[in-house]
């Protein structure tokens, strides 16, 4: 508990963006335990809702960059621009809201391993193009076609499909958002 405080204050205190992410990083693994989504149709379906609104709201509105900017918070993982010019000191940052973190608890799977090779491409993707066209993207945009079409062409290459489509994980002591 004394840890936890210190680490508070000094955040508090310095608003430094190494301890921004440290506090973003242990709000998304703390969240992403006690989430559970068990069926892949249903997971397919809610990254494709959330393509839409991530779109939407980055592109759309300027609802989610102006929040992301706005608020002083452990809302968002910051990537220094700047990181080899100016180290720890970096002020440019690029960021990657909560929403958009999506780890698992490793199955050993080859499902496991191509969705997370997916993943971190789709995340390289992601900040690339923010680099490239200097200017905020919908991380979305790239991560859910990454979760969905991943698995999807693993499944038809090794002729599961239909096995895919009538999984149904028993992970038991999260809540599950995603009942069949």
């Amino acid at each position: 508990m004394g840890l936890g405080a210190a680490l508070s204050g000094l955040y508090i205190y310095t608003r430094h963006w190494l301890m921004n992410n440290l506090f973003a990083i242990s709000f998304s693994i703390s969240a992403i335990e006690m989430l559970s989504c068990n069926s892949f149709t249903i997971g397919a379906m809610l990254l494709s809702g959330l393509f839409f609104y991530d779109i939407f709201f980055v592109f759309g509105t300027d609802v989610m960059v102006t929040v992301a900017k706005s608020v002083q918070g452990p809302i968002k993982v910051v990537f220094p621009k700047d990181f080899l010019a100016n180290g720890i000191n970096s002020t440019m940052h690029g960021m990657l809201g909560l929403g958009d973190i999506a780890f698992r608890k490793p199955t050993g799977s080859l499902y496991f391993s191509v969705a997370m090779l997916a993943y971190f491409l789709g995340l390289v993707t992601t900040m690339g193009v923010m680099h490239f066209f200097q200017a905020a993207q919908p991380a979305l945009l790239y991560l859910s076609p990454a979760g969905v079409l991943a698995p999807l062409l693993t499944a038809f290459l090794r002729g599961e499909t239909s096995l895919l489509f009538k999984y149904v994980s028993n992970d038991h002591g999260a809540v599950n958002l995603c009942v069949p």
